[in-house]
């Protein structure tokens, strides 16, 4: 999913202030310097942008990774049927 990839790392590049190039996987999103109010609105830009919703559970904005975001939005994206062919190609 590729394109999930992509897609996030350019929102949370925004949401950084950030080029999408220095955003690496391991980095968590206090790393990119992301404040708590900024990554939770980030956060429903990304289930705004894949109409999904992410569990608390599922994402700590305090420690999560980009890889820990971005594969819970996969998980949420194939948990939610149909709905992952047009979010997916809303994302492109």
């Amino acid at each position: 999913m590729q394109n999930v990839q992509t897609t996030v790392c350019e929102l949370i590049a925004a949401a950084a202030g950030v080029d999408t190039v220095t955003i690496q996987p391991s980095m968590t999103i206090r790393e990119l310097g992301i404040a708590s109010l900024d990554a939770i609105e980030m956060l429903f830009a990304i289930e705004e942008q894949f109409n999904i919703q992410l569990a608390d559970r599922d994402v700590d904005l305090q420690t999560a990774s980009v890889a820990t975001l971005i594969a819970a939005i996969e998980r949420a994206l194939l948990s939610s049927g149909p709905v992952l062919a047009e979010a997916t190609a809303h994302a492109r």
